[in-house]
């Protein structure tokens, strides 16, 4: 080989050498760099977890910036949840994948995978059962960090992650639970119209319906708002009219005696009697009877009238009647 080959090899294997090493370096960069991501998360510095708490409702917040907000929320009377929140869409409707790591001041820890969880469009696109939110409230607790991952709505594959982060968050969670302490049994949705149901040819109610105006006592004890109670009793068609009439007024009767036991103002309460007039269910059929056979109770917000037209009086009658079914 001559010296001129020798050197044409040289340069050949310099370039070579060059270029690879350039390739190589491109390739680490792109694994370690995710290309098209995007992470919204709470400053350090700035994290901090809000606490609302009254009778009716217990909240815990963190604002997200340029995202929106995680909210944990106990409603009176229903199953506590967790809410991811935004006001401009974010996420692609979906599955995102739902994961707690640790902070990023203790690097190297397990990532725990909870699996995917829905997505959805407006401004709540994600909204957890009981079940995941008291798994996330034992994660942030033992000073784990949240994440949802999924895909934007606007960019094609670029990856959105959402950090929900435990800075905080032992303090705001003593106070979350001090509220739910004295959070009230129920809510008015749940109490403002109840029907109960008597065993047939009786006026005592069973275990079940008393407890519904056991609810209505603890709700209305507290400051809800509530002026009135209208109370009307009904019968199937087995037996006389005059009988039936006679029965469904012992039955309401006995209920208004409950509540006024219980601390109701009887000027508050408007009791109504009509036997077998309005059934709610075919009295052809023993299910049917049983439906009938009831005394519904309607809290209102506002004071009682104070004169009641008999036509009006049928019309609320039978207006009561129709909406205590299936209750």
């Amino acid at each position: 080989m001559t010296l001129i080959d020798m050197g044409l090899l040289r340069s050949q294997l310099t370039y070579c050498s060059c270029v690879c090493s350039w390739t190589l370096a491109g390739l680490l960069l792109l694994v370690s760099i995710p290309l098209n991501a995007v992470t919204y998360q709470s400053r350090l510095e700035r994290t901090e977890w809000l606490v609302s708490t009254s009778i009716y409702e217990c909240q815990m917040e963190q604002a997200i910036p340029d995202f929106g907000r995680a909210s944990f929320y106990h409603y009176a009377g229903e199953s506590p949840t967790f809410l991811l929140l935004s006001e401009t869409p974010r996420m692609k409707e979906g599955k995102a994948a739902l994961t707690t790591v640790p902070p990023f001041w203790k690097p190297g820890g397990e990532i725990r995978r909870l699996g995917y969880v829905d997505v959805k469009g407006g401004k709540s696109p994600i909204s957890l059962d009981d079940s995941l939110t008291y798994q996330l409230m034992h994660e942030l607790y033992n000073g784990r960090q949240v994440e949802f991952m999924r895909r934007s709505w606007f960019a094609g594959q670029q990856r959105i992650t959402v950090g929900v982060s435990n800075v905080n968050f032992r303090g705001a969670y003593d106070q979350y639970v001090e509220c739910l302490a004295q959070l009230l049994p129920v809510n008015f949705s749940q109490v403002e119209r109840i029907s109960l149901q008597y065993p047939d040819g009786e006026d005592r109610l069973e275990a079940k319906q008393l407890q519904k105006l056991e609810d209505i006592l603890t709700f209305v004890t507290a400051p809800t708002g509530v002026q009135s109670f209208y109370i009307d009793g009904h019968t199937d068609s087995i037996g006389t009219r005059a009988e039936n009439l006679d029965i469904s007024k012992q039955r309401a009767e006995s209920v208004k005696k409950i509540l006024v036991d219980g601390g109701v103002s009887d000027e508050q309460i408007l009791v109504r009697w009509h036997g077998e007039r309005y059934p709610i269910a075919s009295n052809r059929t023993p299910q049917g009877r049983a439906k009938n056979r009831r005394v519904t109770v309607r809290l209102s917000k506002d004071p009682l009238p104070e004169i009641i037209a008999p036509e009006e009086t049928s019309v609320e009658n039978k207006n009561d009647s129709q909406e205590g079914e299936g209750n």
